[in-house]
């Protein structure tokens, strides 16, 4: 009955069901060798790695197929540490930095979505901005803490040519080291912002309306984008999401409207380009703390539902 129909057909019916990080692929490739053969184009298209050693693993995996690129060919990633068992084996640092880059140097050339959570301490040559995506619509990541540029004489320059949705996790401050590489970007998220910067409010004043002079009748000048800070004029929509840091968790203040900038941007006049979610105001150390929905999000994209790009009603 299997054979009744052809391995390219099954491929496609694969294809559609399997939505859920390679689980699904995975099994079915282990029904019958039938199935491993039809299944094997697309076993990779979506995937899910939680943990250093998932990462090593895949990386073995991608070197094991490079003779077969059509059978490693990934579309959409995402990558994390969080929910790792207790107990997990050691993990070289420098071999971990190293799976890492060839993972991302293999899956660049066709990935469309990307939803890393990974914390980020700098640009080197396991992040995300040390290589090109031509495909990428979508990413979710972190901003790098420490503002370094990438070794350009180690490795190609970063562009994000087709990226239109990002959404940044942690703080916006550092998000112009991957704005400035979005020439379309259309959707900005800035989640889990405790605070607004200078530059940062600039930014988002100047997308939201290009040319128009301060109320307090500041120069036009200050009204440019910031460099390097500045959003595509192909922006047309900016979600932000107000929410104490850890930091003022552990304070005792889950406060984040006595900051001026804060106020001010929340003040700013943005039609329909700029929308303010939940403030966080009433939240608790306990909600802040929760699990995220980010793999939720990853997989309602995957099928074209709106995930993290949902407004208020």
């Amino acid at each position: 009955m299997t054979e009744g129909l052809s391995v390219e057909i099954w491929s496609q019916i694969f294809f559609e069901a399997c939505v859920d990080g390679g689980c699904t692929a995975c099994a079915l490739s282990e029904v019958s060798r039938y199935f491993r053969d039809a299944v094997l184009s697309v076993q990779l298209d979506n995937v899910v790695l939680i943990g250093q050693s998932r990462m090593i693993h895949f990386a073995a995996l991608l070197r094991k197929r490079e003779g077969n690129p059509c059978h490693r060919c990934v579309r959409h990633l995402f990558l994390s540490n969080s929910g790792q068992p207790s107990k997990t084996p050691y993990v070289d640092k420098d071999a971990y930095a190293t799976a890492t880059g060839y993972v991302l140097s293999m899956v660049s050339p066709n990935l469309v979505t990307l939803t890393s959570t990974l914390p980020l301490g700098k640009v080197g040559k396991d992040n995300i901005l040390h290589f090109p995506f031509p495909k990428l619509r979508e990413l979710t990541v972190h901003c790098p803490i420490i503002d370094t540029p990438p070794d350009r004489k180690e490795g190609p320059k970063p562009s994000l040519p087709s990226l239109r949705y990002l959404h940044i996790l942690s703080t916006g401050g550092n998000s112009y080291i991957y704005t400035q590489h979005a020439p379309v970007l259309t959707h900005l998220r800035l989640s889990t912002l405790a605070s607004v910067s200078l530059q940062l409010y600039e930014a988002i004043s100047f997308a939201v309306r290009p040319g128009k002079q301060n109320t307090d009748g500041a120069s036009s000048k200050s009204l440019l984008p910031p460099s390097p800070f500045k959003l595509s004029p192909t922006v047309t929509k900016i979600l932000v999401h107000f929410s104490p840091s850890r930091l003022a968790f552990r304070n005792g203040s889950f406060l984040i409207n006595g900051d001026p900038m804060n106020n001010a941007l929340q003040e700013l006049d943005g039609g329909e380009k700029l929308v303010f979610l939940d403030s966080g105001r009433g939240m608790t150390s306990s909600d802040f703390l929760a699990q995220g929905t980010e793999r939720k999000d990853w997989e309602e994209r995957m099928v074209g539902k709106l995930g993290c790009w949902a407004e208020p009603p």
